[in-house]
């Protein structure tokens, strides 16, 4: 009577493989499974950039326009072609019965936390949703934390609630008014979180084209 690896050795190549599988199958899918998982944390690994700075653009879906502007004219700004800037949109809805824009539910404490592990340094928004991010407290006045000369030179473009200076209208822009995508009426905040005052400075500078 001949032993397995006998009868092994007589099978064809297709019978060979199914007489592997018949026995080893577990450890095969184990084995291509591991294999899957392995490329998939490769690729996440090699995909994640060191990003210098993070921008939230509040309820301007998919404005891919904008973000492709604002990525590669930012770092062109700078002189700085490796510069990487995140820009994430985050939808609002439409409250009727308030008449305000509020985030859905399930994605509030995502916009709160900004853009992990960087957090926010600047926010592009429309004129309604300003009110939810008050609301919330997660902007703060612009003229607390701009530069003076920087401020005498914006004073066009001041957006005020409730008597406070927390943002710029950046609709006549050129940066902004050729990409403009849902709203016309943009304006510009800092989070409470920014902790990067050269990059919201020079954010600022290059959206309203100074040198």
């Amino acid at each position: 009577m001949q032993n397995d690896d006998q009868y092994f050795k007589k099978l064809s190549l297709m019978g060979k493989i199914k007489y592997y599988f018949s026995d080893n199958w577990k450890i095969t899918i184990g084995i291509i499974f591991a294999v899957v998982i392995g490329v998939f944390l490769l690729k996440e690994v090699i995909g994640n950039k060191n990003y210098n700075s993070y921008c939230l653009v509040f309820n301007d879906s998919l404005n891919n326009d904008l973000f492709e502007q604002i990525s590669n004219g930012f770092p062109k700004y700078l002189n700085d072609e490796n510069y990487l800037i995140n820009i994430s949109n985050y939808d609002f809805i439409y409250l009727e019965e308030y008449g305000i824009m509020w985030p859905e539910e399930d994605k509030i404490d995502h916009v709160l936390m900004g853009i992990v592990p960087g957090l926010a340094d600047i926010i592009i928004s429309d004129y309604e949703t300003i009110h939810w991010a008050i609301y919330k407290e997660y902007i703060q006045p612009i003229d607390l934390i701009l530069p003076a000369e920087l401020l005498e030179k914006l004073k066009p473009y001041f957006v005020h609630l409730n008597g406070i200076l927390y943002g710029l209208n950046i609709s006549d822009t050129e940066v902004y008014k050729r990409h403009s995508g849902n709203y016309k009426n943009a304006v510009i905040l800092i989070p409470y979180v920014a902790n990067q005052p050269d990059m919201y400075i020079n954010f600022i500078r290059y959206i309203f084209g100074m040198e």
